[in-house]
């Protein structure tokens, strides 16, 4: 569990070692966590509480989030650990919402994330929506 500084030239790099996953924990932002899995990909996480009871929300997928600006990884960090300081648990927040979901909200999320993206997604789309 390296302690660096993490970079956006280091985030490209994160590899797993030794084909075990690695985390990268930032430095700048208290519990940022590059995760590098064996599998090649690497996360975002937020690590938070006491080391009993760790929880590690995850923020997202690098690339796809960077490491900095608006809505990069430090700032999803220090956004956590700002509700975490207020006596919020976005761990257990995430948790509700995802359970609250109704079958409706399952239906467009996975229109949204997957059928659009395929030819016959209009088709997908409507039988989905139809029945």
């Amino acid at each position: 569990m390296p302690q660096v500084e993490l970079t956006d030239k280091l985030c490209q790099s994160a590899k797993a070692v030794s084909g075990r996953k690695t985390d990268y924990f930032d430095t700048l932002v208290k519990g940022l966590v590059l995760r590098a899995s064996a599998g090649g990909t690497r996360s975002w996480y937020l690590v938070y509480g006491p080391p009993a009871k760790r929880q590690w929300l995850k923020l997202g997928s690098y690339p796809d989030i960077s490491l900095g600006g608006d809505k990069g990884a430090r700032q999803r960090a220090r956004d956590g650990r700002a509700k975490v300081g207020d006596g919020g648990d976005p761990v257990a927040d995430k948790k509700a919402q995802a359970a609250s979901q109704t079958v409706a909200d399952l239906v467009d999320n996975y229109i949204k994330r997957h059928a659009s993206t395929k030819r016959s997604g209009d088709e997908i789309a409507r039988r989905l929506r139809k029945n």
